[in-house]
């Protein structure tokens, strides 16, 4: 009979699990997990492995931090500082699901036994996060500058990708990019609402915006600087203001403020400031002065009233090689002559035309005339400068000048096939007109006073393939106001 204690003698034999944690225990503590960085959207999962090999150790998770103390968020497999969306998975791996911005981070796995081994590894986690702007602010916080400062403005944004930052004002867009615009010597056309851009190709652009003045003395635009009415009408006189801090306006003549009367009237409209005479009598006639006074100064101009034609564009063309001159003039009675006269430019004397026969006077609008003479013998090639003034019952008016480059006439050479007809061709360079020769006092031209500048430039002669250059802008400027009147023209 066999002892029930044979069963428990003789040879033990170990099973497969004893001799797995017997090779198990004896291999040294490791992570077998290499370190990686995990790149996913906002609202993603995201697994952490981390393997170990080893006995009698503790595991412990940990996100980094590099301005406080770490959080341990798992030891021991107990649950310590873990935000709601993560777990440790049975295989020791940490698993954050619905991730968010604050997921962003480095995470630590740290294995320790009681022989003091320590071994860790760092996962990162980065998360594709939608620009957000963080900053932007001008430099010293200041919005309002002055005419000559320097504007820098600077912007800051947060994302993933690093996003890029864009500039714009108005529907413009700066050439710069980056995190400071700068734009020296400002002038009061650079006042307005800047915009950053940041993007990153992640959901939605960002954007913020800036509101920067430039205070200037006031900068005054007229039109018309000679204005033709008569006895009994109504005339306006106009004047724009632009100005930061806003400007005070007043119209002066003979150096007296003028007020609101029952036959003058001051209208103001935003920029506009107009005087409106009505009733017209000969005490009315005369310079007036348009005067706009801030904080940075005082800036003046002035109209003339006359009853005499007011001349308002004067442009010199060539059609066939002979010269074109079309010029606007403002009466409000009937022109009863004009008068041109030209010279090369360099030379003293002036050569005078009596055009009586040939010109062609059409009316264009209310008391706006159309006036157009050909030089139909044509005139040699070159440099000319060219003055035309227009009389009604009250006299002349004052002469109006301009330059322009006569070229020589011909005609191009058709293929076959082709329509022969008239070659029209428009001088290159018609130098645009300057003011009238009036007194000194109107002598304040600038871009914006209605009348276009002289100038002496000259361009090559037009090819199949003419390239972009000033002298061609201001030819299709040029050409753009001579077709403009010539249409005018058609419809009469």
């Amino acid at each position: 009979m066999q002892n029930d204690n044979d069963n428990y003698g003789g040879n033990y034999e170990d099973t497969d699990d004893t001799v797995e944690e017997k090779k198990m225990s004896d291999l040294p503590l490791q992570i077998n997990t290499r370190e990686e960085e995990f790149i996913r959207d906002i609202g993603e999962k995201v697994v952490l492995p981390c393997e170990i090999t080893g006995s009698n150790y503790v595991q412990i998770w940990r996100k980094k931090n590099s301005k406080s103390k770490d959080i341990v968020l798992f030891q021991a497999g107990i649950k310590m500082a873990a935000t709601p969306n993560m777990k440790l998975l049975t295989n020791g791996s940490l698993e954050i699901s619905n991730l968010h911005a604050q997921d962003t981070g480095e995470y630590e796995c740290n294995a320790m036994d009681t022989k003091q081994n320590s071994p860790k590894i760092r996962h990162k986690v980065i998360l594709n996060v939608p620009p957000q702007i963080e900053l932007l602010v001008a430099k010293d916080n200041v919005t309002i500058l002055k005419n000559g400062d320097i504007l820098i403005l600077t912007c800051r944004a947060s994302g993933f990708p690093k996003p890029v930052i864009s500039w714009h004002k108005g529907s413009s867009r700066f050439d710069i990019q980056g995190d400071v615009l700068e734009i020296p010597n400002v002038k009061h056309h650079n006042a307005g609402t800047y915009k950053c851009l940041a993007d990153n190709k992640i959901g939605e652009p960002a954007f913020s915006f800036i509101n920067i003045k430039v205070e200037f003395k006031p900068s005054l635009t007229i039109e018309k600087m000679i204005v033709s009415s008569e006895n009994n009408s109504e005339t306006e006189l106009e004047c724009q203001v632009h100005s930061e801090p806003r400007a005070q306006v007043v119209w002066k003549k003979d150096g007296i403020n003028i007020v609101n009367t029952e036959r003058i009237q001051l209208k103001t409209k935003g920029i506009q400031h107009n005087l409106i005479l009505k009733n017209i009598q000969d005490s009315d006639f005369g310079v007036y002065v348009c005067s706009a006074t801030n904080s940075l100064g005082t800036s003046e101009k002035s109209i003339s009233l006359v009853s005499t034609p007011a001349i308002y564009r004067f442009v010199v063309s060539q059609t066939d090689g002979k010269p074109v001159l079309t010029w606007e003039v403002q009466s409000k009675s009937n022109l009863s002559s004009h008068e041109l006269v030209y010279r090369r430019q360099g030379e003293s004397e002036w050569v005078k035309v009596h055009p009586e026969d040939k010109i062609e006077v059409k009316p264009i609008e209310d008391d706006i005339y159309g006036v157009r003479y050909t030089f139909n013998k044509g005139l040699d090639p070159g440099d000319y400068e060219f003055k035309v003034r227009s009389e009604n019952r009250k006299g002349w008016s004052e002469y109006f000048r301009t330059s322009a480059e006569v070229k020589r006439g011909h005609h191009k050479t058709h293929k076959k096939g082709h329509k022969h007809g008239k070659e029209r061709q428009v001088t290159p360079t018609p130098t645009l007109p300057t003011q009238p020769d009036v007194p000194a006092e109107h002598q304040e031209s600038e871009s914006q006073s209605g009348f276009i500048k002289e100038s002496s430039s000259s361009a090559p002669e037009t090819s199949d393939s003419p390239s972009l250059t000033p002298a061609n802008l201001l030819l299709s400027v040029a050409v753009f106001a001579v077709f403009q009147m010539r249409s005018v023209w058609k419809r009469i």
